[in-house]
């Protein structure tokens, strides 16, 4: 079911697929605090909200400044996130997706349901960025 804001704040079914999310809205939740499902690290954080959206990926680049976060699926992402890159919870970001991809998995639940988290890191356009397969088991 596709689930789109309206201009008057409501949400109205428009079929099937995907759930869309205004920016703000995941940004105001991310920012909220930790969910009922009890998060250790900045990593588990934002894969919980991606697969809670759907999304099969994570995936972290630099741009302008900025770690950006993005939820993914089927190649399509958005925005989900983004630190700037000088503040303390970016580095932590980013040592936590190194030590990920260092150890190739982790577990988090999610609602009652186990995740592999497993990472890895590659080039975007000279810059390194992070990708975390996010996998029912």
């Amino acid at each position: 079911m596709v689930l789109t804001q309206c201009g008057d704040g409501q949400r109205r079914a428009a079929g099937r697929a995907h759930i869309i999310f205004s920016r703000g809205e995941v940004m105001k939740r991310l920012s909220e605090g930790p969910s009922p499902v009890k998060q250790e690290s900045i990593v588990e954080r934002l894969a919980v909200e991606a697969i809670r959206l759907g999304a099969d990926e994570l995936e972290v680049e630099y741009k302008d400044g900025y770690e950006w976060a993005f939820a993914a699926k089927a190649g399509m992402g958005f925005g989900i996130a983004s630190f700037r890159s000088s503040n303390p919870e970016a580095g932590a970001l980013r040592d936590e997706l190194h030590r990920l991809a260092k150890r190739k998995r982790r577990i988090v639940m999610v609602d009652g349901l186990r995740y592999e988290l497993r990472g890895r890191i590659y080039d975007s356009f000279g810059e390194e960025a992070y990708r975390v397969d996010l996998r029912r088991v």
